[in-house]
């Protein structure tokens, strides 16, 4: 595995199941190196058994998730995130992935719980802090949004993705000038921006120097 020679790993794995087929670690490796291999399906029939072997490791429940979320079976997602969250509720990489599968499913409230959870654990987490602004954003709760996405960007004017939906919610408020002023810097640094949000803004700023 170390050496990224996934078959070889698996092919490993499976003996070692062979030799002792009610031990959870050589179904849960298998699976990570099946994930390397690119055989999902395969992958998540170890994770389960693993799970079924030993119901109460938190990262077997962990590492299935991600399989799901990388599936984008979202709602199998938020099952397992949730139970190893039960069993250990400081596993911050779980509730991020919770966090982004129940926006995915369009559960924006849930998902902005998870993330105020996270920047109470570490109020200098961006990326908790962009997920929640975003969640906010798909709520309408403007306001909210843009404080998140300003304290984002106070300390970490590069973060891209913030200053997009810093220059949308603006939008929304009806503050185009501003919305132009954070467009044009996303330009300026290379980024090519949809013609929807630039067909947003007033032809008489974008007409300006």
């Amino acid at each position: 595995m170390n050496a990224e020679d996934y078959e070889g790993a698996a092919r490993d794995f499976s003996t070692a199941i062979a030799l002792s087929p009610s031990i959870a670690d050589p179904y849960f490796n298998r699976a990570q190196a099946n994930r390397q291999l690119g055989k999902p399906d395969v992958a998540l029939a170890d994770f389960t058994m693993a799970i079924t072997l030993e119901p109460n490791n938190k990262m077997f429940w962990l590492n299935r998730a991600q399989a799901y979320f990388d599936d984008e079976l979202y709602h199998r997602a938020i099952t397992d995130y949730t139970r190893a969250l039960e069993l250990d509720p400081t596993l911050s990489i779980a509730r991020m992935g919770r966090g982004i599968s129940l926006g995915e499913k369009g559960k924006f409230d849930e998902s902005a719980a998870d993330f105020t959870a996270l920047l109470e654990a570490d109020p200098n987490d961006d990326d908790s802090r962009y997920n929640r602004g975003k969640a906010y954003y798909e709520m309408g709760q403007l306001d909210d949004a843009l404080s998140d996405f300003n304290l984002i960007l106070a300390h970490d004017p590069a973060y891209a993705k913030a200053r997009l939906h810093r220059a949308l919610v603006r939008l929304d408020l009806k503050r185009p000038a501003e919305a132009w002023t954070d467009l044009q810097s996303l330009q300026r640094a290379g980024f090519q921006l949809p013609p929807e949000i630039l067909d947003r803004v007033p032809t008489s700023l974008r007409s300006l120097p």
